[in-house]
Formats: structure tokens, sequence, C-alpha cells
């Protein structure tokens, strides 16, 4: 249940993104803004894929310790569509293209996924209104 509130929100936010007219000129650090996010909400949905394949083999030593994983993953993947929600926004407010860059990554890791997560909301912070 708790994840559908999440869903909801981002979802939420992907519309209001929507809503919003594109302002004047994209500023340069607003296109590199939304290329970091995108790249960022990416990797965090490659993640997610990763953990769910994993999900498949590994063996769990209790019921809690799997419902953690899982609980995890569902973490990586709210903030995954945040991130989206956040490019197509910004996007749109600085009149910016879709991102249609096709984002592959060799290994993802939990600690990178955070990393990335943290540093592209921080980095779009100034921009969003």
């Amino acid at each position: 249940m708790n994840l559908r509130i999440y869903v909801g929100a981002g979802l939420g936010l992907f519309m209001v993104a929507c809503a919003s007219g594109p302002q004047t000129g994209p500023e340069p650090s607003a296109a590199a803004c939304v290329v970091t996010v995108g790249e960022s909400a990416a990797y965090l949905q490659q993640h997610v894929s990763a953990r769910t394949e994993r999900l498949k083999v590994i063996r769990f030593a209790s019921e809690e310790a799997m419902n953690a994983y899982k609980y995890e993953t569902n973490i990586f993947s709210i903030r995954g569509i945040e991130l989206s929600g956040m490019r197509n926004m910004l996007a749109k407010q600085y009149g910016l293209p879709d991102d249609t860059a096709g984002y592959t990554f060799e290994n993802t890791t939990d600690d990178e996924a955070t990393a990335r997560f943290e540093a592209a909301k921080a980095f779009a912070a100034p921009l969003i209104e």
C-alpha cells in the first residue's frame, strides 16, 4: 500500500510537470541538470531490474530478509520514478527535448544508486520552482 502512495506521488509530480508550460530558452545549467537527472533515473531503473533478477536466484535466511530486500528494491524503484518525473518537469519548464539517450551501465550497486539519486536531487533543487 505504501508503494502505491509513492507511485501516486511520482505520477502527481509528473502531471504537474506536464501542466506547466515551457519558459523562455533553455539555460546551460538546466540542460546539464536534465541530462544528469535523466542518466541517474536510468541508472536507478537498471538497478531495480538487476535487483529483481537477483531476487530470483538468491536464497534468503528468512522471510524477513527477503522482505527487507524487496523493500529496498521498491525504494530504488520509487526514487527512479521520482527522478524521471523531475527530469520531465525540468525539460518541460526549460523547453528542452525529450530524453532519447539509451543509457547502459555495466554493473549497478546500492551505494552508487543512492549516491546518484542524492546528487541528482541536489543538482536539480535550485532549478525546481
